[in-house]
């Protein structure tokens, strides 16, 4: 019956907006995982408000992963919220034919860290485990990846307005969300 209310109540939203939005959310209930769909004229995060009004105050502090848009982000509860850093990746992987060794280095720490993330998959850590693989691994290749972005917008070694300047600064602009994998168990 929830899921009903929750279909209602996105065919709700604004009049005005023209276009279709599909939201993905996965939850876990009783060691399970349930993928919920919407599709409508509410963003991501509308979406989301509408989930975690029925969800229990007793559970702490929901993660929420998304992209870096404000319309993905949650308006009326709060959330960790995370952002994806294969939509950091897909930024220079774009561009990398106007900007070769610039993206190939940004691409390799970024590859660095989802190798990381691989052998702690393939091995079971469990969250925990995993956070502190990639605080020992992945956080000094990170630390190196700002520093290499911070070098490139400081010294004017970039145009801000470039492509590559727009890749830099998302980075820079979404840093801690994109850093959560430090920072945050699961």
């Amino acid at each position: 019956v929830r899921i009903l209310d929750l279909i209602a109540e996105n065919k709700k939203s604004s009049p005005k907006r023209k276009g279709i939005y599909t939201t993905g959310i996965i939850a876990q209930h009783d060691g399970r995982q349930i993928v919920l769909f919407f599709s409508g004229r509410q963003h991501a995060g509308e979406n989301l408000d509408d989930i975690l009004k029925h969800r229990s105050n007793l559970l702490g502090t929901p993660l929420q992963m998304s992209d870096a848009l404000a319309a993905s982000k949650t308006k009326r509860f709060e959330t960790i919220w995370c952002n994806c850093l294969a939509h950091a990746f897909r930024k220079f992987e774009d561009i990398k034919d106007y900007w070769p060794d610039e993206c190939q280095l940004v691409m390799a720490f970024i590859g660095d860290v989802y190798e990381t993330d691989r052998i702690a998959k393939e091995v079971g850590m469990n969250s925990l485990e995993r956070l502190k693989l990639h605080q020992c691994f992945s956080s000094p290749v990170m630390e190196a990846l700002k520093s290499w972005l911070d070098q490139q917008m400081e010294e004017h070694l970039i145009e801000p307005n470039s492509s590559l300047g727009k890749a830099i600064n998302y980075m820079l602009n979404h840093w801690t969300e994109l850093t959560r994998f430090l920072s945050v168990e699961g």
